[in-house]
């Protein structure tokens, strides 16, 4: 889309590229693409984000009216996401007290400037909440990311806990993976005090040394290849900055479906692109969707809950996830864990097979899913090769529709990815 946009001679702008590099996380993440395919992105996007960062306004300081005003100038509200939000944590904590500043909407970062130069009566004040956003900053940098879920949203510690990628390669539903996670956030030098604790409250240097640390003692967890570059975006003032893969994980939680129906998670999850307070409901969401797809996911290794069949594995989910799993986002986050679980931990040629997930949708309902595994990571050597970098092809949704018209099964295939479809308990078995 991005792309055509520049085909048809639309401006390049900060949204434009921040939704094609979401786009592009979401498919690394869900693996529709594989490294080759990402790493093309990342330097494609890489040019473009600089582009609009460097061309992007900068946030208007007012007229301060303490001795703080030298230090505020000097900081370049221009700078990378991640400079801004440290800059923001070591602010000058002589900053004269207003009481006008909790009355600020918190999208409005021209107010909160001018309340934190501060305001002498009501009057000023009230032109507080009802200015707007002058000149947003549009301040999108590459980043180097830990595949640790929702870390600058989250403590360490549950960061590590509900993260596919660790659960998996420690193996965390054992009583020895549980030891082995406990003594890596360990040997990465933080106490249980600071893992525990908010990671943006973090000092700067304890962030920079969790990276450092997880490169030089990854491979010893068989974790080498944990960090992996992304992006970020500042969203001003009293937000945390979010990367493309919290961007993703805050998506696929507003998209799940609610009262009002499959459309009104959409809505929810449109309005997010643009609406501050709903991406950050997103973002409480996706911390709730980690902690089911990972506690899932274990219980179902401890279980051994996946049957390994002649061409593919199955997994069913019990009637007592029906509200958890009854949407195609978390199941396929649920197969995409069980999967690449089986698949790396396993030396016999049935590790790369594909896999279907089954889960309740009502009571003579189900939801099926197939996911077909990526050919080629860090693991294998091999690599699929198409006319699209890194693209891998799921043909689950031909081979579905083929069954099912074989069969003269009850289906309903009414979701964007042919790959899930509805069908009737009693029709399950045969097809």
């Amino acid at each position: 889309m991005l792309m055509l946009a520049e085909q048809m001679g639309m401006p390049l702008s900060a949204d434009l590229v921040w939704w094609a590099i979401v786009g592009a996380t979401s498919q690394y993440l869900l693996h529709q693409i594989d490294e080759t395919g990402y790493a093309l992105v990342v330097t494609r996007m890489r040019d473009l984000s600089r582009r609009v960062s460097l061309n992007s306004p900068s946030i208007p300081l007012p007229a301060a009216r303490d001795k703080t005003t030298e230090a505020r100038r000097s900081v370049n509200y221009s700078s990378s996401s991640q400079a801004l939000l440290d800059s923001q944590l070591g602010y000058p904590t002589d900053t004269a007290f207003t009481p006008y500043l909790d009355i600020v909407e918190e999208e409005d970062d021209e107010g909160y400037l001018k309340a934190r130069a501060g305001v002498s009566t009501a009057a000023e004040a009230g032109l507080l909440t009802s200015s707007k956003i002058a000149a947003q900053s549009a301040d999108i940098a590459e980043s180097s990311e830990l595949q640790f879920s929702l870390l600058r949203h989250w403590s360490l510690a549950n960061a590590m806990q509900y993260s596919p990628f660790v659960a998996r390669r420690l193996a965390t539903w054992s009583s020895r993976g549980r030891s082995r996670l406990d003594l890596l956030v360990a040997k990465l030098g933080l106490s249980k005090a600071e893992a525990g604790a908010p990671f943006v409250h973090l000092a700067p240097e304890l962030k920079t040394q969790l990276f450092k640390r997880m490169a030089e003692i990854g491979a010893d967890y068989d974790m080498a290849d944990a960090s992996y570059r992304g992006f970020v975006r500042n969203y001003g003032w009293r937000k945390s900055s979010l990367s493309g893969s919290d961007m993703v994980q805050a998506l696929l939680a507003l998209l799940q479906p609610v009262e009002g129906g499959q459309e009104s998670g959409f809505f929810m999850a449109y309005d997010a692109l643009s609406q501050y307070p709903v991406l950050k409901r997103g973002i409480e969401g996706a911390m709730e969707m980690q902690k089911l797809v990972v506690g899932q996911g274990v219980t179902m290794l401890e279980r051994q809950a996946v049957k390994t069949l002649r061409s593919f594995r199955l997994a069913m989910v019990g009637m007592e996830t029906q509200t958890m799993f009854g949407s195609a986002f978390a199941l396929r986050q649920l197969a995409l864990f069980l999967m690449q679980t089986l698949r790396e931990r396993s030396k016999v040629a049935q590790s790369r097979l594909p896999f279907i997930i089954v889960a309740p949708l009502t009571e003579d309902r189900l939801l099926v899913l197939g996911v077909t595994p990526i050919v080629g990571g860090p693991r294998v050597e091999a690599r699929f090769k198409s006319q699209f970098a890194g693209e891998t092809r799921n043909k689950f949704g031909m081979v579905f529709e083929a069954a099912a018209g074989d069969l003269g099964a009850d289906i309903r295939q009414g979701f964007f990815d042919s790959s899930v479809l509805e069908i009737k308990r009693e029709d399950f078995s045969a097809f």
